[in-house]
């Protein structure tokens, strides 16, 4: 979660497991329209496809720029590094970008589905919004709610507990700085 104006910087590794030394063709997609990415591996920076090679047993650290500029949504960027030697040996990243949206959901019903509801109705209204998997991406802070949006729809479903200290906080802060918070669940 950024600013809509603010790069945001993700870095991962990329190791060959294989038996032998490879090349590696490496793409990007899913870039939303109008934002910019560049990516940087131990060849170079570049805006478009490149190869990798690995030696086998070698790894590389990769870093991918994504740039909103200052457009406001949320996208999925997709980084793809696909084998030269065994064109089935594919590995994909995938990095998301929030910023500036509509609203943003929080998925905080423990594995339940119940936020596709909310969802399907918040795609109807035409209105941007994304969706934060609090179980599996982790807890959010008063800060990062804001730089996402001014209004925060919280889906609880049925877990227990909903709202820890560190989400209570988080929620405290975004209040205190004017955002809407709208909270659903059962039980």
């Amino acid at each position: 979660i950024g600013a809509a104006n603010e790069v945001m910087t993700y870095t991962s590794r990329i190791n060959n497991d294989g038996a032998n030394n490879d090349v590696y063709n490496v793409s990007v997609t899913g870039v939303p329209a109008g934002w910019a990415y560049s990516y940087t591996t131990p060849q170079g920076t570049f805006s478009g496809p490149s190869t990798l090679p690995l030696n086998t047993g070698q790894a590389a650290d990769i870093t991918l720029n994504l740039d909103s500029q200052g457009l406001p949504g949320s996208g999925t960027t997709t980084m793809t590094f696909t084998s030269q030697a065994d064109p089935v040996q594919v590995l994909s990243l995938a990095f998301t970008k929030f910023n500036s949206l509509g609203v943003l959901l929080v998925d905080d019903d423990g594995g339940e589905a119940r936020e596709t509801v909310t969802g399907a109705a918040l795609t109807a209204t035409g209105m941007s919004w994304g969706r934060w998997d609090l179980w599996n991406w982790g807890a959010l802070t008063g800060q990062d709610l804001l730089e996402a949006s001014r209004i925060v729809v919280w889906e609880c479903g049925t877990s227990s507990p909903s709202f820890t200290a560190a989400d209570q906080q988080a929620v405290t802060a975004f209040l205190a700085a004017g955002g809407d918070l709208f909270t659903t669940g059962s039980d």
